[in-house]
């Protein structure tokens, strides 16, 4: 590999809850939910080139094209800078895609600093800020990552100085689920079951993970559920296998379990191993 290439982690994510609060005029939905950064990671490589964006990876069924967020940063950079340089991106992609887990938008906010970075740009935060919600709704978040309350489409940011430690046990039922297809088929008139909880900062900073199961649901598991029983099916036996908590990340499709011990998080992983992509991980 080359001298000058830079390498970056590029982190999933989890949604610890996720509300759905309505429709915007923009035709988006009003959500809140806690994004928790989690050490899962794709690797990404950057190295100067004299012209254009190439991007390779190490998964064959990744688009390298524009259709790929990582080359959707670097050209918008480009673009918006008058940048005449080039750049080559690697991907070594471990994170699942169509899970749920914010792989591609980790991908696009790591190109946007790691270029800003590479091409001497210096760009300020509030500009990267605008460029990454260009990109897509939860890729504001990945810029500092950590845990956040996020409001609005997911871009409305309030950093959790607090928060209960765990392991996380990622389970992956080798099924894609496209975000547009979860809100497409959400009816908002089918929720409302559960108490919503108001939550906020000092709230977020008291809570302990035993009381999460109280607090914190997904309205698009119903969608997902329906559609794919087996995630219902793996929801239900985390619980079983003892985790203190356990709901589908984002629009799916991947069933996570929180542990507070290390050992029955990884007894859980081995009854899912055989079955699935499991993924024992820790919040970053």
């Amino acid at each position: 590999m080359e001298s000058n290439t830079k390498i970056y982690s590029s982190n999933a994510k989890i949604n610890i809850g996720l509300r759905i609060l309505g429709k915007r005029p923009d035709g988006y939905h009003d959500i809140e939910t806690v994004f928790q950064e989690v050490d899962l990671h794709d690797t990404i490589s950057m190295t100067p080139a004299m012209d254009g964006i190439e991007i390779t990876c190490s998964h064959p069924d990744l688009p390298t094209d524009e259709r790929n967020l990582a080359y959707k940063a670097a050209a918008l950079v480009k673009k918006t800078y008058s940048v005449s340089s080039g750049i080559q991106i690697f991907i070594e992609k471990r994170i699942p895609f169509g899970a749920g887990l914010g792989g591609g938008s980790s991908n696009a906010a790591v190109v946007l600093k790691g270029l800003s970075a590479i091409w001497n740009l210096a760009i300020p935060k509030i500009e990267l800020n605008a460029l990454a919600l260009q990109l897509g709704s939860d890729v504001p978040f990945f810029l500092e990552g950590g845990v956040a309350l996020a409001h609005g489409r997911g871009e409305i940011i309030t950093k959790v100085k607090s928060f209960p430690n765990f392991i996380c046990l990622l389970v992956y039922p080798n099924i894609e689920i496209s975000t547009k297809w979860s809100y497409k088929n959400y009816n908002l008139f089918l929720t409302k079951t559960k108490k919503n909880v108001k939550l906020g900062g000092s709230f977020l900073k008291s809570i302990k993970l035993r009381e999460f199961r109280d607090v914190f649901h997904n309205d698009l598991e119903g969608i997902a559920f329906r559609h794919y029983p087996v995630l219902g099916k793996i929801k239900q036996q985390l619980f079983h296998y003892n985790a203190e908590f356990a709901l589908m990340s984002g629009s799916g499709s991947t069933v996570y379990g929180l542990f507070d011990s290390e050992t029955e998080a990884q007894k859980a992983k081995g009854e899912f191993d055989s079955l699935f992509h499991t993924f024992l991980t820790y919040p970053v």
